[in-house]
């Protein structure tokens, strides 16, 4: 334990971090420096099954009207932002340019949000990254929910799984869709391939959230196959 701090503390002062947003030197030994980290647009009171931001009067820890709607829903969505600058930026660097510096920061910030989060409450069981299409895989050359995955799992000391869950069908980007395009876009895009029933809970894993489409459409199909999973998401923004 000791010689692997020092491994870090020498390796911090020959490559010093250098801050992801402005260049700047980093801080706290992270590629991310004090003012540019309190730039970062939190949310305001999520809801803590959707993480949407409550109206000012609602009761802290209430469920906003959509969730209180739905049969079944999420049992905790962890969000560590707003999808608005600069993580924004930092969110597209890592997804479309490789960007891994970038997706180690808000990878870091997405582990203490999680932490902060599940104080005195039992974590999940295994966490599952959002998969893409083998065609937009070898577009992209890596799956950015599953780097990010397993950044927290090994973080967290939880089993991560990509194979268990199979996009299907290669379906057109969400982006710039309705929410109602992006439910019919995403019906039968997702397929089981493993045995998920030795699982209580189970957090999925992506990089933004924006209408829930994507993870209600896993939720579908995992609770077909074994209703009893108790489903987390966890994203780095919500927009």
């Amino acid at each position: 334990m000791l010689a692997s701090q020092w491994s870090k503390n020498i390796q911090h002062w020959l490559l010093p971090e250098r801050c992801v947003v402005c260049s700047k030197r980093g801080a706290l030994h992270r590629d991310l420096c004090i003012q540019c980290l309190g730039a970062f647009p939190l949310i305001d009171r999520p809801c803590p099954a959707c993480a949407l931001p409550l109206p000012p009067d609602a009761p802290a820890g209430s469920l906003c009207g959509a969730c209180v709607g739905h049969e079944r829903r999420f049992a905790r969505t962890v969000a560590a932002f707003t999808y608005a600058e600069p993580v924004s930026t930092l969110i597209a660097a890592f997804k479309y340019r490789a960007g891994l510096p970038q997706g180690r920061v808000l990878g870091d910030l997405l582990l203490l949000d999680v932490q902060a989060r599940y104080t005195g409450a039992r974590m999940p069981e295994l966490l599952l990254p959002v998969p893409l299409h083998p065609t937009r895989l070898r577009e992209r050359g890596f799956n950015q929910a599953l780097v990010l995955a397993r950044q927290l799992g090994s973080c967290l000391r939880i089993p991560v799984v990509a194979e268990a869950l199979a996009r299907s069908c290669h379906t057109p980007p969400q982006r710039g869709l309705s929410a109602a395009e992006r439910k019919h876009n995403l019906r039968g895009a997702f397929a089981l391939q493993g045995n998920l029933a030795a699982y209580g809970a189970i957090a999925l894993v992506d990089d933004v959230v924006t209408t829930m489409s994507t993870m209600r459409e896993i939720a579908r199909v995992l609770w077909r196959a074994h209703p009893q999973l108790e489903l987390h998401v966890w994203c780095i923004a919500r927009a």
